[in-house]
Order: structure tokens, then C-alpha cells, then sequence
């Protein structure tokens, strides 16, 4: 009988624990989800300026070439290559013997010209002379003028003047050598202002445009600067670099600076507003890909992101976050997507 009770009891309780599993789940009790404990910083939008970085080197804005009108011997040189010269100054000297023979001959024959003139005119006045005559002898008179004066010019370009002031950049003559006319002989060079050429690659080409400012350096003048702008774009690429040659001008007042020196050229992009978020809000997963916590209505929402140029101790951001919008800065390990979360601090970018 005994047996028969606990039996009983028993069955009792496997019924009264099968009917509470029954029961509605609203009527169970739920520990509700913990809130994790967050760091965030709020967005804001930052100037940003970027420069692009060339190798390039130093070349004269203007070049004048220098040379003879007339053949001869050179007799003197008078400058060397890297003088300085002011326009006007005697820069070399041809053997001038020979002209100055055809000068004498010249001048004596238009005296005699002249002579005959001033004795056959008051003739021909008197009607004594036939004007044929007189057409005659004046016809002399002009081509010896022309001959004289042509004697005196050959004699003057046996010497050669500077055009302009400057520097002698390069020297292809020396004394008893022979000169042609128009062979160049000297050059002569000015260094007040000065170009920079660099070759910029047809990736980076479409991002320069005229006026543009540029940082020139010089190396071999212990890193001396000078500001430039960007005075021509080439319009054809090197078929095996695929690069595009660019001009800039700068400056040379002081004069130190050469053509044919190094330079370092760095063109500052125009300034663009980006977002930035510190560095340690950026998550990169396996895949490469960058994502952040935005906070929302207390709510950690993981969201995708375009990583920018690291600005110091911060990263930009092109795509993916707004101004005004709170990254999670901290406590990141124990969040995932649509975590709820408790504020600990916020912050705001400098």
C-alpha cells in the first residue's frame, strides 16, 4: 500500500513539471540582454591638403645663342663659360685686316664718286653735260655709298656683343679657330627666373592644371626653396614611361640657384574636406575590409567604411561616415552588430 502512494506522488510530480513547460513564453522570465560599455567619439569634418612628390631638374627660361654676321679667323675670346655678362659687352674679336682693306677701298672709291658729282653738277646746270652723263655719274656715287656702308658693317661684326645680360652658359670657340655666319659660338643664359621640369605619370597627369603652386628644393644648395607654378602641361606621353613633361617657373633673385641643378618638387592638391576618425575606431578584417561601430538610439550598428590618407594620429574616411554621426572608440572587443551599449565617455576631433 505503501508502494502504491509513493507511485502515486511521483506521477504527480511529472505532470505538475510537465504542465509548467507548457506554459506561454511571455509568462517565463527573460534576464534582459547587459549593455556594454562603450568609448565614442563624434565625426567631424577637417581641411585636408595633399601634396604629390617629383624628381626633376633646373633649366634656363631663355637660352641666346651668339654668333658672327661674317666669316673670319677668331682672334680673341673674351669670357669664359659661367661668367656673368651685362648686354652690350665685347664678348669675342675676328681677325679684322681684311676688312678693314675693303673699308679703305670702299671709302676711297666713294670719295672719288662723290669728287666726280660735285665737279660734272654745276657742268650739267650750265647744259653742257648730257643728263645721261649725270644719271651716270650719280649712280656711281650711290653704289659706292652702298659699298662703303656695307665695308663699315662687316667691320663692326668682327666683333660680337652681348644681346642680353646673363651668364655664359656654354663656349664653342676658341682663339685661331675659324667662325662661320650664324654659327652659334656662345650662349648666353638668365637665371633671374628659372624652370623647373619634371615628368608626372598619365595617372597623376589629370590632377595638375596651370597656376598650380609647387614647393621647389634644391639639394645641392643644402635644401634652399623656392616657390613655383605650374607654367605648361605636355600633351604627349613618353611612349615608354608613359609620362607627361611639366614646366614650372620659379624665381631666382638671389642667383644661386643654376640650371642643370636637382630639384624636389612638391605640388599641393587643392584643399578638400574629409571626415576623420581616430585611428584605433578602424577595425580591418580579414577579407581587407574597413568597418567601425556607429552608435544609433544606443545601439552599435557595424558599418562599412572607404579608408583615406592617415592624417597624423587620425585616418580619413571618403566613404561611409557623416559628420555629426559617434564611433565607438573603446570597449570595442565585446560588441558585436545591434549590441545595446552604455556611454563611458565621448570626445570630438581637433
Amino acid at each position: 500500500m505503501c508502494g502504491i502512494r509513493i507511485a502515486t506522488l511521483g506521477l504527480t510530480l511529472v505532470c505538475l513539471l510537465v504542465l509548467s513547460s507548457c506554459q506561454p513564453a511571455s509568462e517565463a522570465s527573460v534576464d534582459p540582454p547587459r549593455s556594454v560599455r562603450v568609448s565614442v567619439q563624434q565625426v567631424k569634418a577637417v581641411h585636408y591638403t595633399s601634396e604629390m612628390s617629383y624628381s626633376g631638374v633646373v633649366d634656363a627660361v631663355s637660352s641666346q645663342p651668339q654668333a658672327f654676321a661674317v666669316q673670319g679667323i677668331v682672334q680673341e675670346v673674351l669670357v669664359e663659360e659661367g661668367q656673368p655678362v651685362h648686354a652690350g659687352q665685347l664678348l669675342a674679336r675676328l681677325d679684322d685686316s681684311t676688312f678693314r682693306n675693303a673699308l679703305q677701298a670702299a671709302e676711297a672709291a666713294h670719295d672719288r664718286a662723290l669728287d666726280a658729282v660735285s665737279r660734272l653738277r654745276p657742268i650739267h646746270e650750265r647744259g653742257n653735260l648730257p643728263d645721261i652723263e649725270m644719271v651716270k655719274v650719280e649712280s656711281q656715287l650711290s653704289q659706292s655709298e652702298a659699298v662703303w656702308q656695307q665695308a663699315q658693317q662687316n667691320l663692326a661684326d668682327c666683333s660680337l656683343h652681348a644681346l642680353r645680360d646673363g651668364y655664359v652658359g656654354s663656349r664653342r670657340l676658341e682663339e685661331g679657330s675659324g667662325a662661320l655666319p650664324g654659327m652659334a659660338v656662345l650662349t648666353i643664359v638668365q637665371v633671374d627666373s628659372l624652370n623647373a621640369r619634371i615628368a608626372v605619370h598619365e595617372s597623376e597627369i589629370d590632377e595638375l592644371s596651370l597656376g598650380m603652386i609647387a614647393d621647389i628644393r634644391i639639394p645641392a644648395l643644402s635644401g634652399v626653396a623656392r616657390q613655383g607654378r605650374v607654367r605648361q602641361i605636355g600633351v604627349v606621353a613618353d611612349a615608354l614611361s608613359h609620362t607627361y613633361q611639366v614646366e614650372l617657373r620659379m624665381a631666382n633673385p638671389e642667383q644661386r640657384v643654376r640650371p642643370g641643378m636637382l630639384c624636389e618638387v612638391l605640388l599641393h592638391r587643392p584643399a578638400q574636406s574629409l571626415v576623420q576618425i581616430p585611428v584605433q575606431a578602424m577595425v580591418l578584417d580579414d577579407a581587407g575590409n574597413s568597418w567601425v561601430y556607429v552608435i544609433h538610439n544606443g545601439v552599435a550598428q557595424r558599418r562599412n567604411v572607404t579608408r583615406g590618407p592617415l592624417l597624423r594620429d587620425n585616418l580619413a574616411v571618403l566613404e561611409g561616415l557623416d559628420t555629426g554621426e559617434q564611433v565607438v572608440t573603446g570597449g570595442m572587443h565585446m560588441l558585436y552588430d545591434g549590441a545595446r551599449v552604455t556611454l563611458i565617455s565621448t570626445g570630438s576631433e581637433h
